[in-house]
Parts: structure tokens; C-alpha cells; sequence
């Protein structure tokens, strides 16, 4: 994912939430992990930007294994 497509970078360029993204993310371990995130925009004394994110992996895991089962 290019960098200007993330949550974050697209609240700061002026939209007011973003929803539902999904990003892939790989740890140190090279274990790919998969989160879902959402941006809103905020005018808390020392925030500019709240983030929710929610862990997909297993979701993400099953959906790939359901396409290969489509594929045989």
C-alpha cells in the first residue's frame, strides 16, 4: 500500500473518516498479520487523528482458504 493511501495520511490530506481499510502488515517474524482500520478526523487538544484498528487475520485466512477450495 502506498503511503498516501494510509488512514492516517488521508485524514491529514482533508477527509473526515475513513473506513474499513485493509492492510496487510508483516512482522518480524515474516508471519503476515491483517488489520482492519478506521480514521476520523478530531480536534482533541493534542490529537488530530483517532485510529480503531481490529485484527482480521483469521477472517482473511479464511477467505483464502475458501478460494482455494473454488479453484480444485
Amino acid at each position: 500500500m502506498n503511503f498516501d493511501e494510509f488512514p492516517s495520511t488521508r485524514i491529514r490530506k482533508g477527509e473526515n473518516a475513513v473506513h474499513n481499510v485493509e492492510i496487510g502488515v508483516i512482522k518480524e517474524n515474516n508471519e503476515l498479520i491483517w488489520t482492519e482500520v478506521s480514521a476520523v478526523a478530531c480536534s482533541f487538544p493534542h490529537w488530530r487523528v483517532v485510529i480503531v484498528t481490529n485484527d482480521i487475520t483469521e477472517r482473511k485466512k479464511l477467505e483464502e482458504s475458501e478460494k482455494e477450495i473454488l479453484r480444485q
